[in-house]
């Protein structure tokens, strides 16, 4: 009896993983039920719009499920021995990161902040700094968010990896914007956010050196499952 042969990818994948035709995965499971979730706060978001206190109770849920998604991404790969097949979803609940952070973003502001960023202002000093990181965390995410494709890791090939190690920068900035921010867990001493802050600064540099720096013939296509 000859042995059958494996495709790569059937190699990549965790063991117990079921690649069977028709069977969804546990991981693609848990990807629906984050978009369903997702689109439900959308349609709150217009449905409940007059309604400031129950949208800030929204927003509050809507960061945390961002963080959710950001730590399954960041995890895919050891919670897919319990998960199976979340490593082949890490690509959209990196982009469920971002729409989650979008929509809590806007609603912050539209909530909270009284309909402009200028509100921030009128926050205490070290609560400022929170917002600030949130809003850098968000501007991190655009490029990896737009690049969240097959056509942009063949453009890109070695840099592609190297941009998307930027997932730990941003992940590093949320945890600091929600302990800044959060109602429940707030930092409300200024010194510590004031040096987090220069240190995301230096890491930020660090990663666009990096970046600038990176060999560009290494394939990442290998990385994408």
């Amino acid at each position: 009896m000859s042995k059958e042969s494996t495709s790569p990818i059937e190699q990549r994948e965790p063991a117990g993983v079921d690649l069977s035709p028709g069977r969804m995965s546990d991981g693609r499971k848990l990807t629906w039920l984050l978009t369903a979730s997702l689109l439900g706060f959308v349609a709150a978001s217009f449905l409940q719009s007059s309604d400031h206190l129950v949208q800030q109770r929204l927003s509050e849920v809507e960061g945390h499920l961002a963080l959710v998604c950001l730590g399954l991404t960041l995890a895919a790969r050891p919670l897919s021995r319990f998960l199976p097949g979340l490593l082949k979803e890490r690509r959209y609940l990196g982009l469920l990161t971002f729409a989650f952070s979008l929509l809590h973003t806007w609603s912050q502001i539209v909530h909270v902040l009284g309909g402009s960023l200028d509100g921030m202002f009128f926050l205490p000093r070290d609560m400022q700094f929170g917002v600030m990181l949130g809003i850098f965390a968000l501007l991190a995410m655009v490029p990896l968010a737009l690049t969240s494709n097959n056509f942009s890791v063949r453009l890109l090939q070695g840099a592609w990896k190297s941009l998307h190690q930027g997932v730990f920068f941003v992940a590093f900035l949320a945890l600091l914007h929600t302990l800044g921010t959060g109602v429940h867990y707030p930092l409300v001493a200024q010194t510590p956010l004031t040096i987090a802050f220069a240190l995301v600064l230096a890491a930020l540099s660090f990663w666009v050196w990096r970046l600038r720096n990176q060999p560009k013939d290494k394939d990442p296509a290998r990385d994408q499952q």
